[in-house]
């Protein structure tokens, strides 16, 4: 019977420890550059970090409207709402847009360089 109330924290989102994906789904992130490649949009405003503690997966967030360095400040917002430390060396901002010769691809433009590969590597 423990294991039971257990699996139901986990199904409401309690007992869950946070994700990047509590920040900005992946599915959020494709139907966006879907809509923006369907517009002919030219760029969005982008924020990425890293997660504290070493781990592998990058937090992206895009947006239409609000400016790269707002974004920056609301992807800090939503990460202490949702209980995710952020390597505060990692949080860029800056413009993102899709290849022109193969729309699959996500080009990432950032205010400036990362510290040594971590970022590089967590995005790709």
């Amino acid at each position: 019977m423990a294991d039971k109330k257990g699996a139901d924290k986990d199904k409401k989102g309690k007992g869950k420890e946070p994700t990047p994906e509590d920040i900005m789904p992946m599915a959020a992130v494709k139907a966006l550059l879907k809509q923006v490649r369907k517009e002919g949009a030219k760029a969005l405003s982008c924020a990425v970090a890293l997660p504290d503690g070493g781990k592998d997966e990058a937090i992206i967030i895009l947006d239409r409207t609000m400016g790269a360095k707002a974004l920056r400040k609301y992807l800090i917002k939503q990460a202490e709402s949702t209980g995710l430390e952020l390597d505060d060396k990692s949080i860029r901002y800056g413009k993102a847009s899709t290849d022109e010769t193969n729309e699959s691809v996500l080009v990432i433009k950032i205010n400036k360089p990362t510290t040594g590969d971590a970022l590089h590597k967590a995005l790709k």
